[in-house]
């Protein structure tokens, strides 16, 4: 090519640029295709008598040859590309490339004053195999939807929203719109204050003694107990969410108590009560001469059977089969006879009994 095909090429990249068509500088860097012949492409040259001559860029094989229209700069773009300087309104724009099938090989998409991006077709879809980023824009989020890629790009202060997406003869479409970020306002409540935590009280049981009771979060131990003279002291319950102490004179017993609550705050309690002796159990043989003996143990205003003791030729049977109750009969069966011991407590709360033949 020579200076004057140069000029016309460089007319021509400006508004084949603002058409979106993004293949032309490959085009006319290499071979000019014209999808609409599919062999080859021409350009128009000017001789320097002014005659018109065409120049053919590529031939193949019998190629018909076309030639090119005179086309002029479009309205509004800048025709100049000398200085670099972007020729594309940055409105939302829909660009859609002028391919009728995906091509074998990646694409280049232009991302309006952010970039390109390299995008690739594949069976799922497309996919975005990089990007090349104008100085001061950055991708800040990619997205696939349904077949489609959205592209959030930012220079810091404004973003844009890029979406790409294949069409249905193998172009592509990229649409470009301004985007914001939509911000939300949690209110947080603020949590209830715990209630104060006291790690060391003393529990004063008035004229018997005192206990101290320490606290770790939501436990409670009973420490040192301090009994009044004349008094002895048992730790009852020494942990967890209440602890209590005891303190007696022999015959009598108070309570000091310590326990969280529902507030998860300590509070106090006080109570006494009589000790009430507790009788020992009384054992008793009851024998029946040449037949048998049994043993029974009174216990709680109870009769409990605790062994038998049958002679030799006799069987022995407890009614009561071990249970406790207020009377017990067992008897001894043997030699053609049998006999029966019955027991009861009398009014004294001792062991009363009688033994008796059977019929």
């Amino acid at each position: 090519m020579n200076e004057e095909t140069d000029q016309i090429l460089e007319s021509l990249r400006p508004r084949m640029r603002a058409a979106r068509v993004s293949h032309v500088r490959r085009l006319f860097a290499s071979v000019a295709v014209v999808p609409l012949l599919g062999f080859g492409a021409v350009a128009m040259a000017a001789d320097g008598d002014g005659h018109a001559e065409t120049v053919t860029a590529y031939q193949p094989d019998a190629a018909p040859e076309v030639t090119l229209p005179d086309i002029g700069s479009a309205d509004g773009v800048q025709a100049d590309r000398r200085d670099a300087t972007p020729a594309i309104a940055e409105t939302t724009t829909t660009t859609t490339s002028t391919t009728t099938s995906a091509p074998d090989g990646p694409e280049i998409v232009e991302l309006g004053l952010a970039g390109a991006a390299e995008v690739v077709h594949t069976d799922a879809g497309i996919e975005v195999l990089s990007y090349t980023m104008a100085k001061g824009w950055t991708v800040f989020a990619v997205e696939e939807v349904d077949g489609h890629i959205n592209v959030i790009v930012t220079n810091g202060e404004t973003m844009k929203l890029v979406t790409i997406q294949p069409g249905a003869r193998g172009d592509l479409s990229v649409a470009i719109e301004p985007f914001e970020l939509v911000t939300t306002t949690t209110t947080v409540r603020p949590e209830p204050k715990p209630a104060p935590i006291t790690d060391r009280i003393i529990v004063e049981v008035p004229g018997k003694g005192s206990f101290v009771v320490e606290r770790e979060g939501h436990t409670l131990w009973a420490g040192n107990v301090t009994p009044v003279d004349g008094y002895t002291y048992d730790i009852i319950k020494a942990q967890g969410w209440k602890v209590y102490v005891g303190f007696s004179n022999g015959s009598h017993i108070w309570y000091g108590k310590a326990f969280l609550n529902d507030a998860g705050r300590i509070e106090q309690l006080f109570w006494d009560e009589p000790i009430v002796a507790v009788a020992e159990p009384v054992y008793q043989w009851v024998e029946i001469p040449g037949i048998g003996a049994a043993r029974f143990k009174v216990w709680d205003g109870q009769i409990y059977v605790k062994e038998l003791a049958p002679a030799a030729g006799y069987a022995s049977w407890d009614y009561n089969q071990g249970t406790p109750a207020l009377t017990a009969r067992v008897d001894f069966e043997g030699n053609g006879q049998i006999w029966f011991i019955d027991t009861w407590i009398d009014d004294a709360g001792a062991l009363a009994w009688t033994t008796s033949p059977g019929p």
